[in-house]
């Protein structure tokens, strides 16, 4: 009899020990370094080692983080995030700390790649498409500053 109350009490906590677990269909935007991973989960951003382990947040805002990709020296991360109503990009030390604010515009830009330089980020936008329709590329220096156009009329998905 014992050996039944435990075998109905461990079917019973089965399903909620299988929910309990995380739907890793839910990490979005990964991005790799030479030792570590990054991406979204749950709007924010984590990082883990490549060997595996307890993935660390180094976000918590309330606002939306996306689009994180490592630098070339694997030492900073640009993202796209929506702090005050509006998407730009912003920089960070891959050990979390206070973002850098590298663009501002009133239109969404989106953080595509950084340089191989490591100096500037690459990054699309409407801001000079005349119509609501595309992004374009532009180059900016990752402290901020102007961003430079790049010639390609558009191609953000290519």
């Amino acid at each position: 009899m014992k050996r039944l109350l435990v075998l109905i009490s461990f079917l019973l906590t089965l399903p909620l020990l299988i929910n309990a677990q995380i739907d890793a269909r839910l990490f979005r935007f990964p991005d790799v370094s030479d030792n570590k991973i990054t991406f979204v989960y749950g709007g924010d951003i984590w990082i883990v080692s490549k060997n595996g382990g307890t993935a660390n947040r180094i976000t918590s805002s309330q606002g939306e983080e996306s689009q994180p990709k490592f630098s070339p020296d694997g030492k900073t991360i640009g993202y796209s995030a929506a702090y005050n109503g509006n998407v730009d990009i912003f920089t960070m030390p891959v050990n979390g700390g206070i973002p850098t604010r590298v663009t501002y515009h009133s239109l969404s830009d989106r953080m595509v790649e950084w340089h191989p330089d490591g100096n500037q980020i690459l990054f699309a936008s409407m801001r000079e498409s005349g119509r609501r329709s595309y992004n374009q590329f532009y180059l900016v220096n990752k402290k901020g500053g102007l961003p430079d156009k790049l010639p390609m009329p558009y191609g953000e998905l290519g």
